[in-house]
């Protein structure tokens, strides 16, 4: 895989995340400032808080596979193990977009 492969995908889908909620919110608009600030801010803390423990576990589950499985084995742990991750970080990302687009966008 990539090299920052798990930080490109929160990053990508924290974007489409974040599109897809201010589109479908009667609420508020795509081209407002509190829109901006949760793509663009989010984006980066996506990365960082979502993509990085992601890019770890799947260089954990890597090296323990291939210490302790043989080569056929390994692979399709591997594989089988980075579907799981890529699944788990596109909905953890959604679900921490979406609360925050609640979060943000609810008048107290």
């Amino acid at each position: 895989m990539a090299r920052h492969f798990p930080e490109t995908v929160a990053t990508i889908v924290w974007l489409l995340s974040g599109l897809f909620l201010y589109i479908s919110s009667t609420a508020v608009t795509v081209l407002s400032l509190s829109a901006f600030l949760f793509i663009v801010i989010g984006m980066f803390a996506a990365a960082i808080v979502i993509g990085t423990p992601f890019g770890y576990a799947e260089n954990l589950i890597v090296r323990a596979t291939s210490r302790h499985l043989g080569a056929r084995w390994a692979r399709l742990a591997i594989i089988v193990a980075g579907v799981v991750l890529l699944v788990a970080e596109v909905l953890a990302t959604f679900l921490v977009a979406t609360w925050t687009f609640v979060q943000v966008n609810t008048v107290w």
